[in-house]
């Protein structure tokens, strides 16, 4: 139920004016205090030490823990004060993107993706090389040599010289080696395939921790929000039944003392789950933000915040790596 946010400004307003006007009634008393213990300090001739301790406590001692319990309520209410405005203060930067987007998105950009890509091209590119050493050559074999005749080595003739042509044929049939290296590069093909295959459903199992674990922090953080505002409601109700007893003259239970303090412990507590589910949620955003593939960085090596991540929201010619 949201519609309480309607009226928190005006509520969280109303509740600090009434602090602040509060709080500059306190001076008045204060300095009154001040007056009649420079007035008592200054007195001549001096009064005895008991006497003064009397006049002290019948003027002063008496009035001050009136004043410091109204002080001390007070000042508990501005710290709630405080804690339900920064409670309610606190936003989450919306993520809201489907896996398959994600995953889609991350085949685009990430550089680790690129380069197993491109190792599985060069295990199919290594198929056709080999395939080539499987094919039948034939060649076409012509050798010949001219001799001379007796001692004169310019003398020559053809009676002695000799021509041959002819044809020579390697088939198919007769390449085991290469037919061994080519059932090799097969079987390499299917491994860099199969880990393809296992590079990706990896990738996609990490963004949709990612996605679910994002989620599950946007509800934690709903849940953890709203039990900072019951443990403040508590320490308020506390504060009244304490007030009220008070007023009516009546013994404290037993267990008061206990309970403000659990109360304040509760209240500590959920303030510190608060700030953890926040800080969880934004370390999942940057770490969806890196295997997104989408990570920039400043020029100091910072990361540059990319705000809200939606559906829909990169198209294919804005992203990084396109």
């Amino acid at each position: 139920d949201v519609t309480r946010l309607d009226t928190l400004v005006s509520q969280l307003g109303n509740e600090q004016q009434r602090l602040t006007n509060q709080f500059a009634i306190y001076t008045e008393p204060l300095k009154v205090f001040r007056e009649q213990l420079d007035r008592l300090l200054s007195d001549d001739p001096k009064p005895t030490p008991t006497e003064l301790y009397a006049r002290l406590e019948s003027q002063l001692l008496f009035k001050v823990p009136s004043l410091v319990s109204d002080l001390n309520s007070d000042i508990l209410d501005l710290s709630l004060l405080q804690a339900r405005a920064r409670a309610d203060s606190i936003e989450l930067i919306s993520v809201n993107m489907p896996s398959d987007e994600a995953l889609q998105i991350a085949s685009i950009n990430r550089r680790d993706w690129m380069n197993a890509r491109a190792s599985l091209m060069d295990t199919w590119r290594a198929i056709a090389f080999v395939t080539n050493d499987l094919e039948g050559v034939l060649d076409l074999v012509a050798e010949g040599d001219l001799d001379t005749v007796g001692d004169n080595p310019l003398k020559f003739r053809s009676t002695t010289s000799s021509f041959r042509f002819g044809v020579q044929f390697d088939a198919p049939l007769t390449r085991l080696l290469e037919r061994n290296q080519y059932r090799q590069v097969l079987i390499d093909y299917q491994q860099a395939k199969r880990q393809y295959y296992q590079f990706i459903d990896g990738v996609s199992q990490t963004l949709r921790g990612a996605l679910r674990t994002i989620m599950l922090n946007e509800l934690n953080f709903e849940s953890r929000r709203i039990s900072v505002l019951s443990a403040i409601d508590q320490i308020v109700l506390n504060d009244e039944i304490q007030t009220l007893v008070e007023e009516r003259g009546t013994l404290q239970g037993v267990t008061a003392a206990r309970d403000i303090a659990d109360a304040l412990f509760a209240l500590q507590q959920a303030q510190d789950d608060l700030l953890g589910v926040w800080a969880t949620y934004e370390v999942n955003r940057r770490f969806l933000d890196f295997h997104l593939g989408t990570m920039q960085l400043d020029e100091n090596s910072k990361w540059i915040d990319p705000g809200s991540i939606q559906a829909g929201q990169f198209n294919q010619s804005e992203l990084p790596g396109s």
